[in-house]
């Protein structure tokens, strides 16, 4: 995988830059993908072939205020991203479900808090109603983090397998403006 996705990032503590995600970002952003697909959830996932082509579709559409994906970068790495897909749409109620990926190389570097933290700010200031998210049932430094966030834990996506991961399905609800 490393010669396809390219060198990983180093070890900075310095706050995270979040912007906008571009095609750039496609190989780092697949890349981050991949490993907690495979080592955090413990999956085997599809080609790497079939994930960038999904993951270029999303990062060459047209930029739309209120969903789409987000880099935190350090020192010139993307050390994580932040997406945020239409979920249950309707035209009364516009949910997003939220996914945020740190690169192995910068956990515990405060990424993962930054990139939540942005995604909760940018969903106060557009016209989203709701934002779910699915963290690992055994992630209780995260479940503990977007309860401080104001994140509510609504139930648990059973498995299908008993080798499958649990998952605890979590809401927030978007401050009525």
């Amino acid at each position: 995988m490393s010669q396809l996705f390219g060198a990983s990032a180093s070890t900075s503590r310095r706050a995270p830059l979040i912007r906008r995600a571009t095609i750039k970002d496609l190989r780092p952003v697949v890349k981050i993908w991949l490993d907690a697909v495979q080592l955090g959830m413990g999956l085997t996932p599809p080609s790497p072939n079939e994930v960038l082509a999904t993951f270029q579709k999303r990062l060459e559409a047209p930029e739309q205020t209120a969903y789409g994906h987000w880099v935190a970068e350090v020192d010139g790495d993307v050390a994580g991203w932040q997406g945020l897909q239409p979920c249950r749409p309707s035209p009364v109620m516009r949910w997003a479900e939220s996914g945020t990926y740190v690169s192995r190389d910068y956990v515990g570097h405060g990424i993962g808090e930054a990139l939540i933290k942005f995604a909760t700010e940018h969903v106060n200031s557009t016209n989203l109603t709701h934002m779910v998210g699915f963290v690992g049932a055994r992630n209780e430094t995260m479940s503990k983090f977007l309860e401080s966030c104001g994140w509510q834990k609504v139930g648990s996506v059973p498995r299908l397998k008993p080798s499958d991961p649990e998952y605890l399905y979590y809401v927030y609800l978007v401050p009525q403006r």
